[in-house]
């Protein structure tokens, strides 16, 4: 069973990758406030909560993102600052 959770760890790690890649690269940044999704990845069904709020520099945002797969797995969880503008 901890293979089979790690496994599942490291897969929605690069889940939440793959999203962080998208946040940064979007020239719009993302609204503040949470917003959820579904991926499909790995030939798996990722659910994805995307945490966006204001930093002490007006110039940045931080971005929280949780990962989870299936049920009973741990969630994967990713914290990155990007560029306000």
């Amino acid at each position: 069973r901890s293979a089979a959770d790690l496994d599942s760890k490291a897969l929605g790690q690069i889940v939440a990758r793959n999203l962080m890649v998208e946040v940064q690269t979007d020239p719009a940044p993302p609204a503040i406030g949470e917003t959820q999704g579904e991926t499909e990845n790995g030939g798996r069904n990722w659910r994805w909560t995307r945490t966006v709020k204001a930093t002490n520099d007006a110039r940045l945002l931080q971005v929280d993102l949780t990962v989870t797969g299936q049920p009973g797995t741990s969630p994967s969880v990713l914290s990155f600052v990007r560029v306000a503008q």
